[in-house]
């Protein structure tokens, strides 16, 4: 695998920090517990903020590294790795979209059952897109981890 610059290494890491802190506080300020202390609205759209900034820097500086060999398995997980990345990102925009409802307007005014299509595909949906991105990115790292270790 093609090694990354510290540099990237930096805003990789960055990135899955930005990721995990951000999924963290859009679930914490769902609830009760946080509400008190930041108002709910607010505390939604920064916390979606900070999620899309870590999927575009973890994404990014992962979709940067290359696999020069041959080894077929080797490029098949980083195939399924790539779209993990894509998932984190497919992901990121739903989560913006559950915050600042932008695309809402559109469908809730339509008397064409657009609305019920809004519910059931896109209003929460993005941690569905979390969680097959997490199994992804899990998996082919340590995989491909494993297969490229010196015997």
């Amino acid at each position: 695998m093609k090694q990354l610059t510290n540099t990237q290494t930096y805003i990789f890491l960055c990135g899955a920090i930005l990721m995990m802190l951000g999924a963290g506080f859009h679930v914490l300020c769902s609830t009760n517990m946080i509400n008190e202390y930041v108002p709910q609205n607010l505390g939604h759209k920064i916390s979606a903020c900070v999620f899309a900034l870590g999927a575009m820097g973890f994404s990014g500086m992962q979709l940067l590294q290359k696999y020069l060999g041959n080894d077929f398995v080797i490029r098949r997980l980083r195939r399924m790795q790539i779209l993990g990345d894509i998932f984190f990102l497919v992901a990121a925009v739903l989560v913006i979209e559950n915050s600042f409802l932008l695309a809402f307007p559109y469908f809730a005014n339509s008397s064409s059952g657009t609305y019920a299509f809004y519910l059931q595909y896109i209003h929460n949906n993005w941690v569905v897109f979390l969680l097959m991105a997490v199994i992804l990115e899990v998996y082919t790292t340590h995989r491909i981890d494993s297969l490229i270790k010196p015997k």
